[in-house]
C-alpha cells in the first residue's frame, strides 16, 4: 500500500494536508498502522479489530494524530474493546487528551 502511495505522491499533484486515511475493520487495524508513518492529515476507524497492545513506539508515533475511532458494541467479527483500548491508549499518549 505504501509502495501504491509513494507512485501516487510522484506522479500527482497531492496536498498531503488533505490525504486523509479510512479503515474499516481489518483495514482499520491496517489504517492505524500506516498512520504511524505520519504521512496522512488524520484517519478515520471503524470497527478496529487488534486485539493486543500497539507497541509503545506505534503509539509514539501516533501521537497527536487526528483520528475518530468508532465502533458498534453488537459487533459478531471484532469486540468493541479493541477500539476502546486503542482509544484508551492514544489518550494515555497524548496527555489524557483526545488528539487535535
Amino acid at each position: 500500500i505504501q509502495s501504491i502511495i509513494d507512485v501516487i505522491d510522484e506522479t500527482l499533484p497531492v496536498d498531503r494536508k488533505k490525504l486523509y486515511l479510512f479503515g474499516f475493520s481489518d483495514g482499520a487495524t491496517l489504517g492505524v498502522e500506516l498512520m504511524t508513518t505520519r504521512r496522512f492529515a488524520a484517519g478515520i476507524f471503524a470497527a478496529y479489530g487488534f486485539t493486543g497492545a500497539l507497541p509503545q513506539l506505534a503509539l509514539e508515533r501516533l501521537k497527536g494524530n487526528p483520528m475518530w475511532i468508532f465502533h458498534s458494541a453488537d459487533d459478531v467479527v471484532f469486540p468493541v474493546r479493541c477500539s476502546d483500548r486503542l482509544v484508551k491508549d492514544l489518550r494515555k499518549v497524548n496527555d489524557g487528551r483526545d488528539a487535535n
